[in-house]
Order: C-alpha cells, then sequence, then structure tokens
C-alpha cells in the first residue's frame, strides 16, 4: 500500500472507527505539504517526519509525530525504535506514533513491550501518554491483505530448517550447513529432506524478520529456542485447526501394548510408505505422564486407502492416522521397542497442537526431555 493510500485513510478517520471520545482533528504533511505547516506554526512542527496526527481525546489534544511504514515486522521495529525512544524521550510537546496498513500479533506485542505507540488502518491500536491517555484495541483483523512477501517458516518444506536449528539449538549454522545437515538427515531416515540454498535463505531471512534467530554476516543462531518452539507450537495448532486432515481412526485387534499392535498394523497397511508414532502415545516411551487412549501416527501413504481395515473390535487403544502435510515430521525420528518414534520436537508439536491434557504432557515432555537435551546439546 502506498504512503499516500495510507494518509487517504488516515484523514478519513478509518483506524478510530467504533471508538467513542477520540476524534482526529487534523493531518498535517511534513515536506511535502509546506503550505499546510506555515498555516499552523503554533503546533511547532517537527521537519523529518512523514506527517503529523492531531487527535482529540475527549477534549485533551495531543500532537503525534507520525512515522508510516507499509511493513512493519519485529526487525524493522528494532531497527527504528532507537528513533522512537530518541522523540519519546525529548523535551518536545509532541508524541510519536507508528502507522501502518497492519500490524501482526507478533509486532504488536513489541510494540507493547518497548512502549511504542501505533495505530493500523484495521482499528488495532496502542496509545500510552503518562499522565494523559491510555487506550488500546487489538487483534483486529487485517482489513488489507497483501500478497504474502515473507516465506511462512513454520509450515511445509520451510518447518525443516526449524527442525535443524531445534535440534542443535546450541550451534552456529550457515545456510549451507542447513543444506548438509538436511542432506545427512535424508540419508540417515531414508527420507528426502533435501532444500536448495535459496529456500534455506528465505526461511532464515522470515525468521530473521520475527527475532527469532539472529544473524550476522553468514552466521546464523537460535538465541531463545524456547521461544521458538512455542511460537512454532502455536503456528502449528492453528494451522492445523483451519486445514482438513487427511486420515483414517482403524480398530486395534492386534494388542493392548503400543509398540506389538502398531507393528501389526504397519504390517497390514500396504499403502502406507513411511510412519512415525507421535502424539501422547509416543511421549510415553521417553517421558510418560497421560495414559494413552489412542495411537496416533503420522503417516506417508502411497495411495488411498491404505490398505484393508481392520474388521475385529479392539483390543487396545485404537488407532488415529493423520496423513503428514510434509516429510519433516520424520526427521530426526528414531526406533523404540521396534516401533519409530518421532523427534521429540515433533511428539512436542503433535500433544500441544491437540490441547487438554495433552497440553499437559507437552509441558511435562519439555521439562524433563527437550529443555535437557539442550542444556547438554553441544
Amino acid at each position: 500500500m502506498k504512503e499516500i493510500e495510507i494518509i487517504e485513510q488516515i484523514k478519513k478517520g478509518i483506524p478510530f472507527e467504533g471508538l467513542r471520545g477520540i476524534k482526529l482533528t487534523d493531518v498535517l504533511l511534513e515536506q511535502k505539504d509546506s503550505k499546510s505547516i506555515s498555516n499552523n506554526s503554533s503546533y511547532n512542527l517537527p521537519n523529518s517526519s512523514d506527517l503529523t496526527l492531531i487527535i482529540d481525546f475527549s477534549g485533551i489534544q495531543i500532537i503525534f509525530i507520525g512515522e508510516i511504514k507499509s511493513l512493519v515486522t519485529p526487525k524493522i521495529l528494532e531497527q527504528i525504535s532507537p528513533w522512537l525512544t530518541r522523540v519519546r524521550d525529548s523535551k518536545s510537546k509532541q508524541s510519536y506514533i507508528l502507522i501502518t496498513p497492519y500490524i501482526t500479533t507478533n509486532s504488536q506485542n513489541y510494540c507493547l513491550n518497548n512502549d511504542i505507540n501505533f495505530l493500523d488502518l484495521s482499528g488495532n491500536l496502542f496509545i500510552k501518554i503518562p499522565g494523559k491517555v491510555m487506550i488500546q484495541r487489538l487483534d483486529q483483523p487485517n482489513k488489507f491483505p497483501v500478497k504474502q512477501i515473507l516465506r511462512n517458516p513454520f509450515w511445509g518444506a520451510s518447518s525443516r530448517v526449524l527442525r535443524v536449528l531445534l535440534q542443535y539449538p546450541k550451534r552456529i549454522w550457515s545456510v549451507s550447513e542447513i543444506e548438509n545437515e538436511l542432506v545427512k538427515e535424508s540419508e540417515i531416515q531414508k527420507v528426502d529432506f533435501k532444500l536448495s540454498l535459496a529456500s534455506i535463505s528465505k526461511t532464515i531471512r522470515s525468521l530473521d524478520e520475527e527475532l527469532l534467530i539472529r544473524r550476522d554476516q553468514r552466521e546464523i543462531l537460535v538465541p531463545e529456542p524456547k521461544q521458538l518452539l512455542f511460537k512454532w507450537a502455536e503456528k502449528y495448532r492453528e494451522m492445523n485447526r483451519r486445514t482438513m486432515t487427511e486420515g483414517m481412526d482403524m480398530k486395534n485387534p492386534f494388542s493392548a501394548e503400543v509398540a506389538p499392535a502398531s507393528k501389526a498394523l504397519m504390517g497390514t497397511l500396504v499403502n502406507i510408505e513411511n510412519y512415525a508414532v507421535s502424539g501422547t502415545v509416543a511421549a510415553n516411551f521417553i517421558a510418560p505422564y497421560t495414559n494413552v487412549d489412542r495411537i496416533f501416527m503420522q503417516v506417508i501413504q502411497k495411495k488411498l486407502p491404505f490398505g484393508p481395515l481392520p474388521v475385529q473390535d479392539s483390543i487396545g487403544p485404537e488407532f488415529d492416522l493423520s496423513v503428514a502435510k510434509d516429510k519433516g515430521v520424520f526427521m530426526y525420528a528414531k526406533e523404540i521397542e521396534g516401533v519409530r518414534i518421532a523427534s521429540d520436537i515433533q511428539i512436542y508439536l503433535d500433544c500441544y497442537s491437540k490441547g487438554g491434557r495433552d497440553l499437559k504432557q507437552a509441558d511435562y515432555l519439555f521439562e524433563k526431555v527437550i529443555a535437557k537435551r539442550w542444556a547438554g546439546n553441544d
């Protein structure tokens, strides 16, 4: 969205619709509208901002220096925050405000944590002037969606990069080293996880814009792996809810024990190319906390249907098969009791995604396995 289009929406008062007691008094363009400035010299306007807003809060008029950004990410906020801090800490009578078509939840949180005033054209805003006004309206949907510029690093093949970073969070990586790790894991698991250098670079850029990794020239590191995993888990749950999952529930006439039942099922379903037990049932192999009532499996199928289905009554936990949305779910899988078990990261994601008691299992798995592995990981 062009700057002039943003300004026109501001002049119409779009960001303040539905808010009582707030009225836009004036919009003054800087440098681009010298006549407007000269006619309003009583406002003592600056000469280095995009525009100035005069907003009336139930009779209290406040002048805001406006900074317009067509796109806002946490990385951009970090870069401009020194300027915003200087304005905030100055002795002038103007306050500052960041203006954009839409500000994401992640960027909203950055602004809240760093006292950055903002408003967007979708109706989200946060204004905090000590001793004068405090108002916020958040989580308004994006009214101005545009084609996604940055790659979604949490979904599809891009998420394989996250799996590498979270498997070895203490390592300092380069793009080529991540590529080599994907090749190595492909050979170990006999599944093709490989990505091009360009794809890896785009994913790294997206993570960098969200401040989830740090990049210094060629070096890539994860400053807070816990934050990255929790962010991914939220996105994973959200996307699982939005998308239909191909899969099937099946009876378990084989065994009350998970390992023999799983092996027997895989011997029955001829159209399964690959599988890994995940979720709470897999967590019970490495960090048991919650009782198992279903055997959850991520699978890659050669074709549907999976094969002849068990017809007898179940004598153990029934099967819940889910078609993996990306082969990456099999990265760092391991064999326990003759059964292929997903990585602890994938188990955590699946437990977190299901919520309820499975969420408690995810917390326990993180505390007892993942956090401890990271602490000792080289």
